[in-house]
């Protein structure tokens, strides 16, 4: 049985493009920013975990305030998978500010 070609995904190809957007998304971020007289410092950070990632870079610098955005889960889904940005927002020495998925400013 021939399944033809099967084209290999490259990890690094799939890597680079996500870094990409996610400088992109800083960018626009930051532009919000301009002008405004607050002092900002974003950061595109890798690693294993999010929520583990997050608290390890909060804990080790000095921050005035972490921005987290928050989705909304069903009680099931929180009972079953628990809640990342609650983990995160007990977890972490600076304060922070939860933003829901469907703020608008």
């Amino acid at each position: 049985m021939d399944f033809g070609q099967i084209t290999p995904i490259y990890t690094n190809d799939i890597e680079e493009n996500f870094k990409q957007k996610g400088t992109e998304i800083l960018l626009q971020v930051e532009k919000e920013f301009e002008g405004s007289g607050i002092e900002t410092s974003l950061q595109l950070i890798r690693g294993e975990s999010v929520g583990s990632t997050i608290i390890e870079m909060c804990n080790s610098g000095e921050f005035d305030l972490l921005v987290l955005g928050k989705h909304l889960k069903t009680r099931w889904e929180k009972f079953l998978m628990g809640s990342t940005s609650g983990h995160i927002t007990h977890s972490v020495k600076c304060p922070v500010l939860l933003v829901n998925e469907k703020a608008t400013f």
